[in-house]
């Protein structure tokens, strides 16, 4: 609609938060109001180190951005991004688990419309070959930044020591692709067969050459993929390390006395002695579209309902709006909207007596055939994180939890679920950079309470019952205080039931019935699901929830008629096979009667 001018570039350096501020002032040089997006980038040295040691590292980062207001022609505005150091380093999986920020003097920021732009105008202020650019850029936008001496970052926001939780997820014996080899690309690029033979192999594709990497499961990472267990889970507790546990204590305390309690307040314990086994197992196992009640303790019922384009309520008579999908929002770049989004879906929560949302999805657009990728925001974890963010912010100020999902590596609908659900393997340094980081923004500026893991596998572990991925990195690194729901379970068995509890599971997504765990009552089964039902607690009990009014969730009234409806045909039907040879048996004999 217009055209739009950028002048005044200029970033600084804040020690005592460790943040980058970046200022730019923005224009409007058309005949149309408008606005515009600023998209602020950083490059980071590639170094030998870099190469020895396996960290990749892309020419340019989207590290923030931020949309104009509306300007009028001639109008114009200073727009501000500020970025956190930490952004600028790179996870060492490989030697310290940690982020590391190299010494060096070619760190850049920029300011740009996009990723080749950004590219462009670095390349311009190293006064680089022309032959090397995509077209021209602009030396007025570029700022170069020193760091003196290697940073390493290994202390995460909630005070623990970042460690590596996934180095089982590294195929050790694969080639991966790297920067520092693109040979690898050459003849129709890297390939990976089905094919049982090991090693490497030549075939025609169409008449050139290409490597294809084939690669057969061994004994032992075939019994692991179909294991389930709580064993399975990698929860390092031993069953004799877990303390007996106080149940059904009489005592009288209601969920309404904690609202807006701390989640580390003693009352939570007090609260919890009264329960019996039976509600927490309920809690636990019950979990589809709701939150059960507990009449002991005044809980009510919630429901929770699908997303992430509006609430998908397809059990009641409500019908909320419905919007547009996550791939258009984060077109728009606007942080704003997407706040205002979150706030309309709270409100449809609001009227609809819909308490959680199982939303907002935020997985990478890894590839174009990802049968979900119009509800995950796009191919890059800095614009996923932020749009989720403030989506979040805007759902919960009304009072909604989120199940922000697919946590974690979700891709793909192929093979997604069940005994044979993908397994995906990658090193911890993209798994943190990319897949993860949009859940961890999620947290972290968006203060989601509740999350949906994913269906696929890290390595060989379930999302579903991974200890690393739900426990040591989800709670302890990032601090998260909330529930976590599997997705949709059908026909799990006990093992795999008590495999998400000691991952750190809080609910089972099933319409189907009670899921059992094999060690039901003993102590680390008890402790367990008081943990599960202290999160779900301090979850609803902090909620728009608390307002409802408890009672069966509507999916189960239905089960229940329907039930009913298929016991009188059963009825009927058995009826008419005795009734009928009775009559014409009667007949036979007196055919007056």
């Amino acid at each position: 609609y217009t055209q739009f001018a950028w002048t005044d570039f200029n970033v600084t350096y804040d020690s005592a938060t460790d943040e980058f501020t970046a200022t730019v002032k923005v224009k409007n040089t058309g005949d149309m109001a408008g606005k515009d997006v600023v998209e602020l980038y950083t490059q980071s040295p590639y170094t030998q180190y870099d190469i020895d040691n396996k960290i990749e590292k892309p020419s340019v980062v989207l590290a923030g951005f931020a949309k104009t207001s509306l300007l009028e022609p001639g109008a114009e505005e200073d727009v501000t991004i500020t970025v956190d150091r930490q952004l600028l380093a790179s996870y060492d999986y490989m030697n310290d688990a940690a982020y590391l920020l190299e010494a060096s003097d070619d760190y850049y920021f920029t300011a740009a419309t996009d990723a080749h732009s950004a590219i462009n105008n670095i390349l311009a202020a190293k006064n680089a070959d022309q032959s090397l650019m995509s077209g021209t850029g602009s030396t007025d936008l570029v700022w170069q930044y020193s760091v003196d001496e290697d940073v390493t970052y290994n202390e995460a926001v909630t005070g623990e020591t970042i460690v590596n939780h996934f180095d089982d997820a590294r195929a050790e014996d694969a080639v991966y692709l790297s920067r520092s080899n693109w040979s690898q690309m050459d003849n129709n690029g890297l390939r990976y067969a089905t094919d049982e033979q090991t090693g490497v192999s030549n075939a025609n594709v169409s008449g050139s050459e290409r490597l294809i990497y084939t690669h057969k499961a061994s004994d032992e990472l075939a019994a692991l993929l179909t294991t389930n267990s709580w064993e399975a889970s990698g929860n390092p507790k031993s069953k004799d390390s877990y303390s007996a546990v106080t149940v059904d204590s009489g005592g009288h305390m209601k969920l309404q006395t904690l609202i807006g309690a701390d989640y580390d307040d003693p009352r939570w314990e007090t609260l919890l002695d009264q329960l019996k086994a039976s509600e927490m197992h309920t809690l636990y196992n019950q979990s589809g579209y709701c939150t059960q009640p507990i009449e002991s303790i005044g809980k009510p019922n919630t429901y929770d309902y699908d997303g992430p384009s509006g609430i998908s309520n397809f059990l009641n008579k409500f019908s909320p709006y419905g919007y547009c999908s996550e791939i258009t929002l984060a077109s728009t770049w606007n942080q704003e909207l997407a706040q205002q989004f979150g706030e309309f879906i709270g409100e449809d929560g609001l009227k609809t007596n819909t308490t959680g949302w199982y939303a907002p999805a935020m997985n990478i657009h890894r590839t174009p055939f990802s049968g979900r990728n119009f509800e995950y925001y796009s191919e890059d974890p800095i614009l996923s994180g932020l749009m989720a963010a403030k989506t979040i912010l805007g759902v919960q100020s009304k009072g909604m939890y989120t199940y922000m999902k697919h946590f974690a590596v979700n891709d793909q609908e192929v093979n997604r679920s069940d005994v044979g659900a993908a397994a995906i393997w990658l090193t911890e340094q993209s798994l943190r950079e990319i897949y993860l980081r949009p859940f961890q923004i999620s947290v972290e500026q968006g203060g989601s309470h509740a999350v949906m893991t994913s269906m696929v596998r890290i390595g060989t572990r379930s999302c579903f019952g991974n200890y690393p991925l739900i426990t040591e990195m989800l709670r302890e690194e990032w601090g998260f205080r909330g529930m976590v729901i599997t997705d949709y379970c059908m026909g799990i068995g006990s093992g795999f039931s008590d495999q998400i509890l000691a991952a750190g599971g809080d609910m089972i997504l099933s319409t189907a019935g009670e899921r059992l765990t094999s060690v039901k009552g003993d102590n680390r089964s008890l402790t367990e699901l008081r943990r599960a039902t202290k999160n779900i607690l301090y979850t609803v009990g902090n909620s728009a929830g608390m307002s409802a009014t408890t009672g069966f969730p509507i999916y189960m009234i239905i089960l229940i008629a329907f039930d009913v409806i298929v016991g009188i045909g059963i009825v009927v039907c058995a009826g008419l096979f005795i009734v009928k040879p009775v009559i014409k048996n009667r007949k036979q004999k007196n055919p007056k009667q």
